[in-house]
């Protein structure tokens, strides 16, 4: 029966037929991507319905601060899972023990040190993202709660990766869902006078107890019911060639999910000077546009372990298959997406706001990320395809070109000389110069695949 099991996980990566393998592998993964945005949509709701603009913007303030954390999950677990799809494709079972343990290892060391380091800086950081006045007060509440419990997420994370990487996608989805009808479930439990009345600290006391329940249902699946990959805990390793592969591909994701956080704080810091009510409309925008973007994020990482598998296992046809399916795929997702927020903008922020003021800044700020919404997706592709091959280097400077050569730079100076126009226009300008880097940098690889 066990080996029954494994043997229908590996079929997924080897023989499953291409596009049918791409959505069983991309759906967990798309909804383990975005869950943070989904905790803090969520509380953003049940929180606007407080009728209190700073705890809004105390939510955008906190944003990159989970996206940090959420980063560090997230670069661990997907490097060990291409590192373990790359060695079950290739039929090197016997290097997978050593890998998930040296995985585990590390990954509760992060959980560990990170929120503690946060914590002790929990002042600066707020200030550094923006935060003023009441903002800063309603911030560090709902920080402070979130981080004390930050070791659910982050763990969670990369248990979602491994468990992927030998092909086990539906329980994976099945936990991070009853994470998320939990979060919905106890949000207004804990926040509104009829429950417990703890407001915004209510809203971080229920994605704290959602975030346990999905890691308490992983750690089953890992000790209990994975094959490969399964963990012991008691074994605590720390294996030099595994940490040294699993970091040097994981700085490339964590470029790639760290970053926005940053350009976020620098979004935020620009805003600061418009006042509350801005603050708070880019905030909701940005937390839309993270539906989009985590979603082809997740997508992307779904496409991963198929691309590391038949690259190991030197089956080019299928990657060539599997590589036109996936960037059509992203292409037309992020050309409905862009109708959908020209089309539904103001009616999308009064969800979680009927001010005015709030709408407005919202609204222009998702018209002006709808016009590159299109071209992300293929950007997203390329930077894990050349994770999956194993291209190092490349791999590293594409994820870092989007949110920080261009991102960045452009943040400070459009406002500069356009004032809000220039926020506005300033990821747009971003990804069209991404992705004009991706046809330089990746031209010769997809061509070389495409005829494979």
């Amino acid at each position: 029966m066990t080996m029954n099991k494994n043997a229908d996980r590996s079929l997924i990566l080897d023989s499953m037929p291409v596009k049918q393998a791409l959505i069983r592998l991309a759906v967990p993964s798309i909804l383990a991507s975005m869950v943070t945005t989904i905790y803090n949509i969520a509380d953003t709701f049940f929180i606007g319905q407080l009728h209190n603009t700073a705890m809004i913007a105390a939510t955008t303030v906190a944003m990159p601060i989970m996206m940090l954390t959420h980063a560090f999950g997230e670069s661990i677990g997907v490097s060990a899972g291409s590192y373990i799809s790359r060695q079950l494709g290739a039929g090197h079972r016997d290097q997978v023990s050593r890998i998930v343990q040296t995985t585990m290892t590390l990954v509760v060391l992060i959980s560990i040190v990170l929120p503690i380091l946060f914590i002790t800086f929990l002042g600066p950081l707020l200030g550094m993202f923006g935060a003023e006045g009441d903002v800063t007060m309603y911030a560090a509440q709902y920080v402070t709660i979130l981080l004390v419990f930050a070791f659910s997420q982050i763990i969670k994370l990369t248990i979602v990766h491994l468990l992927r990487a030998e092909g086990d996608v539906n329980f994976p989805m099945a936990a991070i869902f009853a994470g998320v009808v939990a979060n919905l479930i106890l949000d207004p439990i804990f926040m509104f006078d009829w429950g417990l009345n703890l407001g915004i600290a209510g809203a971080a006391w229920a994605t704290a107890a959602a975030q346990c329940l999905s890691l308490a249902m992983l750690l089953g699946r890992l000790l209990f019911k994975a094959e490969a990959v399964r963990w012991n805990p008691r074994v605590w390793m720390l294996d030099k060639a595994a940490v040294q592969e699993i970091l040097s591909l994981g700085v490339a994701v964590f470029a790639r999910q760290a970053l926005p956080s940053v350009t976020y704080s620098c979004l935020a810091m620009q805003a600061s000077v418009y006042g509350t009510d801005f603050l708070a409309g880019i905030g909701i925008a940005k937390k839309c546009l993270n539906l989009v973007m985590f979603a082809i994020i997740g997508f992307a990482q779904g496409f991963q372990p198929f691309a590391a598998y038949n690259y190991g296992a030197g089956n080019r046809p299928r990657l060539k298959q599997a590589l036109k399916s996936a960037l059509t795929w992203v292409t037309v997702y992020g050309c409905f997406a862009a109708v959908f927020y020209l089309t539904l903008a103001p009616q999308i922020v009064q969800i979680f706001s009927r001010e005015a003021a709030v709408i407005e800044m919202g609204r222009m700020m998702l018209y002006g990320y709808a016009v590159s919404m299109p071209v992300v997706g293929a950007y997203n592709i390329a930077a894990v395809l050349l994770q999956a091959l194993g291209e190092k280097r490349s791999a590293f400077f594409l994820s870092i070109a989007r949110q920080g050569l261009f991102y960045i730079p452009i943040i400070w100076i459009l406002p500069t000389l356009l004032g809000k126009l220039g926020i506005f226009m300033a990821q747009p300008c971003a990804d069209y110069l991404t992705i004009l880097t991706v046809v330089f940098l990746c031209r010769h690889l997809f061509v070389d695949l495409m005829k494979g």
